[in-house]
């Protein structure tokens, strides 16, 4: 899995690519730990070349939302199929607005 991070602003944007299990979720979560303590008013996980989360990678959500409530806004953009049924099976999708596009997130959260 790539991480990548991109800070606008306000807005962090993580871009990530390929497979968040349990041989990625560790690394990942050591990502957003680094920005927890000066975190960004905006959250957008750009889904555009995600493939997959596992139950692993999950919990890393579950630990960031919980971290994150009343801090920042997390929103997803252009989820693949199949992580935005991973969400909707999980109950995941309750937790997170949903864009079609990176660039309509952005617009969408600039206004908050």
């Amino acid at each position: 899995m790539n991480i990548r991070q991109e800070r606008n602003g306000n807005t962090m944007i993580m871009t990530l690519e390929g497979s968040l299990d349990a041989v990625h979720a560790p690394t990942f979560e050591a990502t957003c730990r680094e920005f927890l303590n000066n975190c960004p008013k905006h959250i957008i996980l750009d889904g555009t070349h995600w493939d997959f989360v596992s139950e692993a990678g999950l919990r890393v959500f579950l630990t960031l939302l919980k971290e994150l409530k009343g801090r920042a806004t997390v929103a997803l953009a252009h989820p693949t199929p199949l992580v935005k049924q991973i969400f909707g099976i999980s109950g995941f999708s309750e937790c997170f607005t949903y864009y079609d596009t990176l660039e309509e997130a952005k617009k969408a959260l600039e206004k908050q």
